[in-house]
């Protein structure tokens, strides 16, 4: 019997129902994995219309995430020396991340946060050997006053360097859960 509508895989598609219709016209038009949309920022204002807009589309952390990594990039932007000016480094950032993907910002704004926390965590672990190496082979010649100084600069270290050990730790697991898995074959 001719149904009025041609031969081919819409005419069985369609023989399903309306439901598999829209369970079709759903999945062509979810917007993906919102990690690799594309970034816009070609100035200010529209980075800023396109960050209210991921409000929906990204868990909080994630946009926490965000706001970290341009920072992160604006300090190698001024680093660098590829501007000076608060405008200019805005500018210039802004010029890094458009149409790069919210993933690619992530992971080039976390990798510049874990270099330098893993720098400053270097930094204070030798401060601390070289204070210890201080105190302890001049321990006779020091006054109390002196031991108790780098006692105190140990104690204050101290705390800087487990927090400077957690940063990197947990930059590190973010960086990690940003690298796509791939699903497992057949």
């Amino acid at each position: 019997m001719p149904s009025g509508i041609p031969p081919g895989p819409w005419r069985s598609a369609l023989r399903l129902g309306p439901a598999a219709a829209l369970v079709i016209f759903v999945a062509g038009c979810s917007k993906g994995d919102p990690l690799d949309s594309p970034v816009k920022a070609p100035d200010e204002t529209t980075f800023n219309m396109w960050r209210a807009d991921e409000n929906g589309a990204l868990p909080p952390e994630q946009l926490g995430d965000i706001d970290k990594a341009v920072q992160e990039i604006r300090f190698q932007v001024i680093a660098e020396g590829k501007a000076s000016g608060s405008e200019a480094v805005e500018a210039a950032t802004l010029q890094e991340i458009d149409g790069m993907t919210v993933r690619k910002v992530l992971q080039r704004g976390l990798g510049l946060e874990l270099t330098r926390a893993e720098a400053e965590r270097s930094m204070l672990e030798e401060s601390l050997k070289v204070n210890e190496q201080i105190r302890t082979r001049d321990i006779y010649t020091k006054t109390a006053d002196d031991l108790t100084k780098l006692t105190d600069q140990r104690d204050r270290q101290l705390p800087r360097l487990q927090a400077a050990t957690e940063e990197v730790e947990r930059t590190k697991r973010k960086i990690a859960a940003l690298t796509p898995t791939a699903a497992p074959s057949p």
